[in-house]
């Protein structure tokens, strides 16, 4: 994923964009399986006890 990507992450998918590079490499290959599926994806779950922002 390059920056270019990262820039247009909010237009590339609107519901819930990607923050990070790794986040936009496991959107691409959610689409790639499920296209037009993204509100499957309600949030991104992420524990509140430490700052964490890693999607895998």
């Amino acid at each position: 994923v390059n920056n270019d990507q990262m820039e247009k992450a909010s237009k590339t998918f609107p519901h819930n964009p990607p923050t990070t590079k790794e986040a936009y490499y496991y959107r691409q290959v959610f689409e790639k399986f499920y296209p037009g599926r993204a509100k499957w994806l309600s949030h991104y779950w992420m524990p509140r006890w430490i700052s964490a922002t890693d999607p895998s």
